[in-house]
């Protein structure tokens, strides 16, 4: 599967050497999961983990956390704030989690072409960074935690 390209949700992603990685399609309505490697098949995870890994400004395990986009949902705070939720991993359980930013990862953004000289000068995919953790309206949609 080395340098295949596969078509995923609109999005070209190129397989590196992990059989079987990409095993669904958003677009079709297909449920998405994670293989053997625990790769993400939402892009937009992706790009969270990446943002909030290189804003994190010290070393430490971050993780970017998805928040239902709704008034009613709980702040990026109290999310990364909750021992339930360091509990999954046994790195951070005993020293727990804090909330340093919080990002609204945008969907429905134009495909540009996978030819990279096609399509310059185009806008393409779309984030805000809040600089705060306790919003608590439909913004957010990931919080970026990482241990204490």
């Amino acid at each position: 599967m080395l340098g295949k390209v596969v078509k995923v949700a609109s999005l070209y992603v190129a397989c590196i050497a992990l059989m079987g990685v990409m095993s669904c399609d958003e677009a079709a309505g297909e449920a998405c999961s994670t293989s053997q490697y625990q790769v993400a098949y939402n892009y937009r995870d992706e790009l969270a983990q990446s943002t909030c890994t290189a804003m994190s400004g010290r070393s430490g395990w971050v993780f970017a956390v998805r928040r239902t986009c709704s008034s009613e949902a709980p702040t990026c705070a109290e999310i990364c704030g909750s021992s339930a939720l360091s509990a999954q991993d046994g790195q951070v359980s005993r020293g727990g989690l804090e909330c340093f930013n919080a990002l609204h990862v945008y969907i429905e953004r134009p495909q540009l072409s996978e030819d990279t000289s096609k399509d310059t000068a185009k806008l393409g995919l779309k984030m805000f960074r809040y600089d705060s953790c306790n919003g608590r309206h439909c913004g957010p949609n990931f919080c970026c935690c990482r241990s204490k």
